[in-house]
This record gives C-alpha cells, structure tokens and sequence, in this order.
C-alpha cells in the first residue's frame, strides 16, 4: 500500500479554479475497497504534515472559503498568504497551490 500526492493543474469543475493554478490531493493506493482506520489516520496524517509544511514554507494560510473573503477584509491580508490554502470540504481533502512555481516545490518534497 501506497500513500501518495497526486498534483494536478485545477479545471472549472473544482473550487478556488479562478484563485489557484494546481490542486494537490493525497492519494492511498491500494487494492483494497474498504477504509480501514489505520488507514484513514494516515490520509490526515498526510495532509496535516502537508499544511505545516506549507505553512512554514510560505506563511500562514487558511481554508478556502475563508480565503475567498480575504479581499473583503483588510486584517487578513496582513495575516494570510495567497500563495496556497487548503479545502476539507465533504471529506475530500486537498491543497490549492497559487502557480506553478509553488507546485513544483510542493512536488520536490512531497512525490
């Protein structure tokens, strides 16, 4: 069994296309259909190790629906980087990566 990041460029289909260039989502491959806790763990495992990462990497950054109202709201542009941002919504984990620049970095790390 594999854990993985798969990084892709976003399309139309998926939230924050219009903010971010690239999507990287962790990935269990496996032949097996079913979730088992361990398994589970470590999916979150990987995307929380991910976000410190990115955090430490490129500053603080938020979730996506808070990152949309952040040109509405002076304080979080102080705070927030627009470099990346994370969305857990509906159990379907990923990590918004801004260009291209910060999805190669994300790869040198993480694939």
């Amino acid at each position: 069994m594999n854990y993985i990041w798969i990084v892709r460029k976003t399309d139309k289909r998926m939230a924050g296309f219009n903010l971010f260039e690239f999507v990287a989502s962790p990935k269990i491959k496996t032949n097996s259909l079913y979730i088992t806790r361990d398994r589970y763990d470590k999916y979150c495992s990987m995307l929380i190790e991910a976000r410190n990462w990115c955090w430490t990497t490129w500053g603080p950054g938020c979730e996506l629906d808070i990152h949309k109202l952040k040109n509405m709201d002076n304080e979080l542009n102080k705070i927030i980087t627009d470099r990346w941002c994370w969305q857990t919504d509906y159990n379907n984990h990923k990590i918004l990566l801004k260009t291209e620049k910060e999805a190669n970095w994300f790869k040198l790390r993480w694939q």
